[in-house]
C-alpha cells in the first residue's frame, strides 16, 4: 500500500481508475486462476478505505475494435466464428470497450470519494449469442451442446497442457468457469451515477467482427 501510495504521489496522480476481473473473488473460491495480483487488489482496497480517489470497475467480457493485444474475449469470439460455438449453461455478459472507457473518463472527470462499480455489460444465453452472431455474419455457426461439468473437466486438463505448451484457444479452467457459471451483474448504479447507456450489442459485435 505504501509503495503504491508513494508512486501515485511521485507521478502526481490525483485520481485513478482501475479495471479488475468481475469475478476474481468467485474464481478464488472455486480454485480458479485469476491473474491479478492479490497484493495489488488489497492495496487498492485499503487506499479506498482511507478515502483515496481510486475508482474500480468490474467488467464482463470486454469486446470492441482496435484491441492491441487480442484479449481473451476477442480470441473467444474469433474461435466461436471460425471453429465452434459451444452451447452450455449460463451465458456471456459483454461490455463494449468504448463504454468502459467512457465510464473511466467520467469517473476521472467527476472525482469524488472512492467507488466500485459493476460493469458486466449485457447478458445473453449462449444460444441467444449465437443467434445474434449468425444474423450479423449471414451464415450458420457450428453449434455444439456440451454439459457444464464436461467443459470444466476439459478446462482442468487444458490448464495442465497450457503449462507445458502455451496455446491461444480459451480452453483453460478460468475461461470455462466464466462460460458455465457466470452470474449477470447489476450495472444499474454505474449507468445511473455516470449517465451511461450501453450501446446496442449488434454495434459492439459487428465492429468487433469487422476488426477481426
Amino acid at each position: 500500500e505504501l509503495a503504491l501510495d508513494a508512486e501515485l504521489d511521485r507521478l502526481r496522480v490525483e485520481r485513478l481508475a482501475v479495471v479488475e476481473l468481475h469475478a476474481a473473488a468467485e474464481l478464488e473460491l472455486v480454485g480458479g486462476g485469476a491473474d491479478e495480483a492479490p497484493g495489488l487488489r488489497q492495496a487498492e482496497a485499503r487506499l479506498q478505505q482511507h478515502g483515496a480517489p481510486v475508482y474500480t470497475t468490474y467488467p464482463g467480457s470486454i469486446m470492441g475494435p482496435d484491441d492491441p493485444g487480442l484479449s481473451e474475449a476477442m480470441v473467444g469470439l474469433r474461435t466461436t466464428l471460425d471453429d465452434v460455438c459451444i452451447i452450455t449453461s449460463a451465458g456471456i455478459q459483454i461490455i463494449d470497450v468504448r463504454d468502459l472507457a467512457l465510464a473511466h473518463l467520467r469517473l476521472i472527470e467527476r472525482g469524488g470519494p472512492p467507488a466500485r462499480y459493476a460493469m458486466g455489460g449485457q447478458f445473453f444465453r449462449w444460444a441467444e449469442f449465437a443467434d445474434i452472431l449468425e444474423s450479423l455474419v449471414g451464415a450458420p455457426l457450428r453449434r455444439v451442446r456440451v454439459p457444464a461439468r464436461a467443459l470444466q473437466l476439459l478446462g482442468r486438463a487444458g490448464d495442465i497442457v497450457h503449462r507445458l505448451r502455451p496455446f491461444d484457444l480459451p480452453i483453460i479452467y478460468e475461461a470455462i468457469w466464466y462460460a458455465t457459471e457466470w452470474t449477470p451483474s447489476d450495472d444499474s448504479r454505474v449507468q445511473k451515477e455516470l449517465g451511461i447507456a450501453y450501446r446496442d450489442i449488434r454495434e459492439t459485435l459487428g465492429d468487433s467482427i469487422l476488426w477481426l
